[in-house]
């Protein structure tokens, strides 16, 4: 099977068939080093008990493609992701759903599963513990009653929590563990520092005093709410996309993943970009015994040599230049990305991957 191919059953089965444990028990360590093993031989050697060169680490393949990496699943995140939506389930009392209530008839008597201090209970709920700090980076309050908000730690009042708003404010307050229903019985005057203020920090008390006079408590539970989503309603794809987000897309190699193209050919040009193809001179240093030098042409047989260098790869590039109207030949796989996707069209650039990729 191609890589391609490989690719494929490899997301499909392999990828797949730990879901469901997944979203019920948070796995140690080494059980995802354990899947990554299991799957990157399988991507690098296929089936049967010969060994072969694995080209690239695994967490370079597990990026997605945006950011460079061949988008195969990464356990640890898809973990976390998975487990996530229950701390919603939770947290907000969803109706009808039995287990969830269970757990907070069993564990939530006093307060929210982020006031929840004991690391205590089964392991289930050790896991929805463990990653409690991943959620709150994406999520932010709907207040109700306000017993299960933080004031300071929690993003309800502001687009982030008022402990980075009023940073000054924060450090020296001696309420710092307060909930938004204490400060609203309290009110602005109920809150003690261990100093006096200086001008900076007098201009940022009047601000916060406007937000503790405004606050409007209800009868209705505090509502947990998913900042990544438009609707403000979790899902695993967000809060997987929110983790593995690297930055800067590449989207130049975006491009070239969806061009009208064979997978096989997708990989391997994958490979060509990041100098991961079995030229001889890569093998040599994996400790490859062989001559890294090319038979026909006696140069060193290099990624850069096998692709643009050899004269046989020349004929080829010149066959595209004319095609494309270059006005040189490339001579490296970024020149080939600058040639032909830079200040054009989608369409353009995919029929320039589809013409290189033939």
């Amino acid at each position: 099977l191609s890589f391609g191919s490989r690719a494929t059953r490899l997301e499909a089965c392999l990828s797949a068939i730990p879901t469901y444990a997944m979203g019920l028990y948070f796995h140690p360590d080494g059980i995802h080093k354990k899947l990554d093993s299991i799957r990157a031989r399988y991507y690098w050697e296929g089936i049967g008990d010969k060994r072969k060169y694995h080209m690239s680490n695994w967490e370079s393949l597990a990026l997605p493609k945006d950011f460079g990496g061949l988008g195969f699943l990464d356990t640890r995140l898809r973990n976390l992701a998975l487990l996530a939506k229950w701390i919603f389930l939770v947290e907000n009392g969803v109706p009808d759903n039995l287990c969830a209530e269970l757990l907070r008839k069993k564990y939530l008597t006093r307060g929210g599963i982020f006031q929840f201090n004991k690391i205590e209970g089964s392991q289930f709920w050790k896991g929805l513990l463990n990653i409690r700090g991943w959620v709150k980076r994406g999520c932010s309050w709907l207040v109700g009653k306000g017993s299960h908000v933080f004031f300071w730690e929690d993003v309800w009042a502001r687009s982030c929590p008022l402990k980075v708003y009023f940073h000054s404010l924060y450090i020296i307050c001696n309420q710092q563990g307060c909930v938004v229903a204490d400060a609203a019985r309290m009110g602005i005057d109920g809150f003690t520092f261990r100093r006096n203020f200086d001008q900076t920090e007098r201009v940022e008390w009047e601000e916060l005093r406007d937000i503790v006079e405004n606050i409007t408590l209800t009868n209705d539970n505090d509502m947990l709410q998913w900042d990544l989503e438009h609707k403000k309603t979790f899902s695993s794809s967000s809060m997987y996309r929110f983790l593995s987000f690297r930055g800067i897309a590449d989207y130049k190699m975006n491009i070239m993943w969806k061009a009208p193209i064979p997978l096989k050919v997708k990989h391997f040009l994958w490979l060509v970009s990041r100098d991961r193809i079995q030229a001889a001179a890569v093998l040599k240093s994996r400790n490859w015994e062989g001559s890294d030098f090319c038979k026909i042409y006696g140069e060193v047989k290099t990624t850069k040599h096998v692709m643009f260098d050899c004269p046989m790869a020349k004929f080829v590039w010149c066959v595209c230049r004319d095609a494309l109207d270059w006005a040189i030949v490339p001579g490296s796989f970024e020149m080939v990305l600058h040639l032909g996707l830079e200040g054009f069209s989608d369409k353009h650039c995919k029929t320039v991957m589809m013409i290189i990729g033939a």
